[in-house]
Formats: structure tokens, sequence, C-alpha cells
């Protein structure tokens, strides 16, 4: 019998013996979110709680199946639910500098991203199929909209952060991801006139408010068809329309490394 097969005869068996019916502590958290490089050792899971449920935290001996990997929950959570979220993360995710600690570590690969079952408990399934959970290394699948997007795990304390791919170069320029100064868009050689820290290709935030708006279009305006060096944003020594559409791109967004989407 596969793994699928004995994930279904679990949870009939627990729906069988009583452990299926919605009870108060754990029974509204749902896979929200789904991470994974390329060769799956990088991978997150986050769950989030969908009722407004301030007591969803018994967690301790509920599991997670997939295909090839049954994890138990070891402890509960502690704190306050409501609308939060928790994050499963495979161990070298959790070697990773900079992403939110998983409140759960799972051993590497412990989804197939070309294939799989996720069960949470007899709450939440999920079937991955192929395609669907990207593996550039820097979006990840939205479960309710089954959307890709540039990831953004969260943890139960309500850290975020961003999995950089120690082994991606999403935009191909010749820099891998965490130091690429403009990571979803090529920006070579890493042009920051400005000295901030953030690629030219991905900060239209000329007056460095830590936003792009409707006051860096006016300042933009103020140099057009000028060299001026800070609002070329795409290096070609002029600021002209193209500037302009690419600081439409990122406009009431913040500037930085993944504030513009080409």
């Amino acid at each position: 019998m596969n793994k699928r097969r004995v994930a279904a005869a679990a949870v009939s068996l627990c729906l069988m013996a009583g452990a299926g019916p919605a009870t108060a502590g754990s029974h509204l958290w749902r896979i929200a979110e789904i991470y994974s490089n390329a060769d799956g050792t990088i991978q997150f899971i986050e769950l989030r709680e969908i009722g407004g449920s301030s007591d969803e935290t018994r967690l301790e001996g509920r599991w997670f199946f997939t295909n090839n990997h049954y994890y138990v929950f070891p402890n509960d959570l502690v704190g306050d639910t409501t609308y939060g979220s928790f994050l499963m993360g495979t161990e070298t995710y959790a070697a990773q500098p900079g992403v939110p600690a998983p409140d759960y570590v799972v051993p590497d690969n412990f989804f197939d991203p070309q294939g799989d079952t996720m069960v949470w408990f007899t709450y939440d399934t999920f079937d991955v199929v192929d395609g669907q959970v990207p593996v550039d290394g820097v979006h990840s699948l939205i479960r309710i909209s089954l959307e890709q997007a540039v990831n953004t795990p969260v943890n139960f304390s309500g850290a975020n952060g961003r999995v950089l791919d120690p082994a991606a170069d999403y935009d191909a320029d010749g820099y891998l991801d965490p130091q690429d100064n403009c990571l979803l868009a090529a920006n070579e050689p890493q042009r920051d006139t400005d000295a901030d820290g953030y690629g030219n290709r991905c900060d239209a935030d000329l007056n460095n408010d830590g936003v792009v708006n409707f006051a860096d279009v006016g300042a933009m305006k103020a140099v057009f068809f000028t060299a001026n060096a800070d609002a070329d944003l795409d290096g070609d020594g002029a600021v002209s329309f193209a500037d302009l559409g690419i600081l439409k791109e990122g406009v009431f967004g913040a500037p930085g490394p993944s504030g513009l989407v080409p």
C-alpha cells in the first residue's frame, strides 16, 4: 500500500474513531503557502488559522502526511492563534540566514513539488500537481488563489522574511540571489548610483522615503530627458519613458531587491 493510501486509510480510521469532528484546538488551521527550491532541500509549508479562534494551539500528537513522509507534531503552540500562522520548514531551510525560524522542523525533501498529496490531520488535504509549485528559488504557491508569488514565510511569532536560495540566479544576471541587489530583474553590473544597497532597476524611490509614490513620479519628471543617474533606472544613460514605466511597476510598493516585478 503506497503512502497516499496509508494517509487516506489513517484519515478514515480517525473519523471512525471519533477524531475527525471539528473540535476546538487545531481544526481551523489550513495549508496556505508552499515553497520548494529545485532540489527539494529548502522547503516550507505555512498554515494559517482561518476562523478567528484564539485557542487553536493543541497540535501535539497531530500529524501531517505527504506521500513520502509522516510527521507527528511534538508539542503544542503557545499563545494567541487568532488569524495567525505557523511554519513547517526543512532542516536546510532552518539553516538559511534571514528566514523566519520554523516552528516545526521536518526532513529535507518533505514533499515532492512535481506531484504529491499533503494531508494535515483530518482537517485539510491538498493535492500538488506537476508545475503548480514553482522551484525557481524565489516564488511559492499561494494555496487559496493557486497563484505563484514571491515567497513570504511567516512563523507563529509573526516573524517574516524571504527565502533566498543560495544556488539560484532568478534573473540570470550572473549574481546569485543572496548577493543580488535587484532580485527579479537583471541589473548589470549591480548598478546602485545612490549607494543604498538597492539596484537602480528596483529602486524607483527617488526621495528615499521608503515607498514609491507620486512624489517619486514628480522627482522623475523634474529630470526627464536628462542623464540624472539615480532616475535612470534602466541604465541606458538617459531618463526616459522606459524609466517611467519601471517606476509605474512598483508604485505604492517598497523599493528593494524584490520590490519591482518585471
